[in-house]
């Protein structure tokens, strides 16, 4: 084989290589987005069952219920139809479509759906109804088990479905039946959520039925209260009193005897028919004394206008923390409740009685009291630390001012040293030159301009030094290199006179948003810890390395300086940006520097410092 062939057949093996990994790629993705899809159904799903829960305490009926179930599960989980049957129990088994919501287009009309062991109840719905579990039809167009209604469904997009059982007492009357317009729509996460969505729905169906027997009851019972005591006082009428109504006010005795809430029942008068004991134990009377006696003229308040409001518009009454004070035990104060006055209606519509119910809230409404000036208080002393703070740290601040104050008037007679000794000789000269005939316009006039040019040489000293201490009131954009050489030549003198080499490595491009002289004023407190910790530990050689760059991940521009002092004790490592934490002596040091420092940079530069020990010294990290 030549070498043509050779490389043929190379590219021929990369090139099918190169297709296996694409293929690989792309089976990777199908998976991936089947997997983000699923996730997608679960989160739709999810949400559904977090809706359903607020339907079930919102719904006040069961047809309500039953019809915002199927809302929710179209609209917020994505479904195309949702619908609710119950299981008819006659002799053909049908199922009765109660409620639905979505893409519906007479598809429910149209069908025969049943739960009986024949073609009509092999459906998911029949069989969920029949066997009490979940039953899914993953294609409507493949499932033979789907054929009576699979023509119907196609020309609505329906393509899969699911029906879930609806239980009580272990007996199964109908189903919650979902429709989805893609095959296989129903992953196991998905299926478990809308099971528990199914629990909460059947569940809810169980309170509204046993709600509404309730309220149907507990109107049976106050009915046939009023027709036992009308029969009382009509010796004919007692005689027809029957065991049904005997057994109804035996469980109204207890009703009223074992409450813990306050229960009165009015007539449309507003005289006492009948009162808790609860009612009367609070009132501290017995239960007798209350019959037959009008309440208003028992316990007069301004509340008689508004129970008349009650009985004119004929609607409920509710009021929380109402005041009230008894007018036969004054001793005991005020008194707050919640009240709540029902009226009943007759067949007319006509006011009968009325239901009152009272709770004692005294004590909540105390301990509420109690509380919300606990509250206002506690803010007042949080407001109260947080000044304190605020008050330690502006000292704090400025304390560490004056400290850079006091390293820059060191630094200023380094600078002015040297010129304020040229000066000194200049004018030495220009005297002996006087003495010995050598003073001349030409001499006077060099002598003169060397003095005027280290005078203003001090002059530009002092405006430097001005400018460096004053503060910032605005961030601008500031050059990361300028404001190192700024800050250098302040202590510029002392590192020459020591032999301490600096090592600049700065791109002049790197710029940053903030405050100059702050950023200053923090260079000039880590070149000043440098020069302690030289002249400290008698370093010989010194070197301090300044660099800075802009991190490509992050975008932040990072500013390190380093020296080879030795390092940081580690016991003290994680105390140096501490306030007043120094390990110098009490005439040198105040512990505040590099706590202003982390201050400046944290807070008025929103940045980070950090320090961390190198191979013969530390290095400072600056990020901004």
């Amino acid at each position: 084989m030549d070498d043509k062939d050779k490389l043929i057949e190379q590219l021929n093996n990369e090139l099918q290589q190169s297709k296996r990994q694409i293929t690989e790629l792309e089976a990777s993705c199908a998976i991936a987005r089947g997997q983000e899809y699923a996730l997608h159904r679960a989160r739709r799903a999810l949400t559904a069952v977090r809706e359903c829960q607020t339907v079930l305490f919102e719904s006040t009926d069961e047809m309500t219920l039953l019809k915002e179930t199927c809302r929710v599960i179209v609209e917020k989980a994505g479904y195309r139809l949702a619908w609710i049957g119950y299981s008819v129990q006659e002799e053909d088994k049908l199922v009765k479509p109660e409620a639905h919501f979505g893409y519906e287009d007479g598809y429910l009309k149209s069908l025969r759906i049943s739960w009986a062991n024949d073609v009509y109840g092999y459906g998911p719905t029949g069989t969920a109804i029949r066997t009490g579990k979940p039953a899914i039809c993953r294609d409507m167009l493949r499932d033979p088990q789907y054929t009576p209604w699979r023509d119907e469904a196609l020309k609505r997009g329906f393509a899969s479905s699911m029906a879930l059982p609806l239980i009580k007492d272990g007996v199964v009357y109908g189903a919650l039946n979902i429709y989805a317009a893609e095959p296989d729509a129903f992953d196991d996460d998905e299926k478990n959520l809308l099971i528990n969505m199914n629990e909460l729905l059947s569940f809810g169906i169980n309170e509204c039925r046993i709600r509404l027997e309730r309220d149907k009851y507990c109107k049976t019972l106050i009915e046939n209260e009023m027709r036992h005591r009308l029969a009382a006082q009509q010796l004919a009428a007692a005689v027809k009193i029957n065991e049904q109504n005997m057994r109804n006010s035996r469980l109204l005795d207890s009703i009223f005897k074992y409450t813990l809430d306050s229960i009165v029942l009015l007539d449309k008068d507003f005289n006492f028919i009948r009162v808790s004991d609860t009612y009367a134990r609070v009132c501290q009377r017995d239960v007798t004394e209350f019959i037959g006696r009008n309440h208003f003229e028992l316990y007069p308040s301004d509340f008689k206008e508004e129970a008349e409001e009650v009985k004119r518009r004929k609607h409920i009454y509710s009021k929380s923390e109402r005041s009230f004070v008894f007018p036969d035990h004054p001793e005991w104060g005020t008194t707050y409740w919640d009240l709540g006055l029902v009226p009943i209606l007759d067949k007319d519509n006509e006011v009968e009685y009325f239901l009152f119910t009272l709770k004692d809230v005294t004590l909540k409404k105390r301990y509420k009291d109690e509380l919300r000036e606990l509250n206002v208080n506690l803010q007042k002393r949080i407001d109260e630390e947080v000044e304190k703070s605020r008050r330690r740290d502006q000292l704090m601040y400025e304390q560490a001012r004056h400290i850079a104050m006091g390293e820059l008037l060191v630094n200023i007679a380094h600078q002015w040293r040297q010129p304020l000794c040229a000066i000194g000789v200049m004018v030495q000269d220009i005297l002996d030159a006087y003495i010995f005939n050598e003073l001349d316009e030409q001499y006077i006039e060099k002598s003169a301009k060397c003095i005027m040019k280290e005078l203003l040489y001090l002059s530009d000293t002092i405006d430097d030094f001005k400018i460096f201490y004053e503060r910032d009131k605005v961030k601008n954009h500031l050059n990361i290199l300028h404001v190192v050489n700024r800050t250098l030549l302040l202590m510029a003198d002392y590192f020459k006179s020591r032999g301490v080499t600096v090592d600049i490595n700065i791109d002049g491009m790197i710029n940053v948003y903030g405050y100059t002289n702050e950023l200053s004023q923090v260079i000039l407190n880590l070149l000043t810890n440098i020069r302690d910790i030289f002249e400290e530990r008698r370093v010989n050689n010194g070197i301090v390395k300044i660099a800075s760059y802009r991190e490509t991940n992050t975008g932040r521009v990072v500013l390190t300086i380093s020296d080879n002092g030795g390092g940081i004790s580690n016991d003290i490592m994680g105390k140096i940006f501490d306030p007043y934490f120094t390990t110098k002596d009490k005439t040198r040091g105040t512990g505040l520097g590099l706590y202003i420092a982390k201050v400046i940079i944290e807070k008025n530069m929103q940045g980070a410092i950090s320090v961390s020990n190198t191979v013969d010294g530390c290095q400072f990290r600056i990020e901004l």
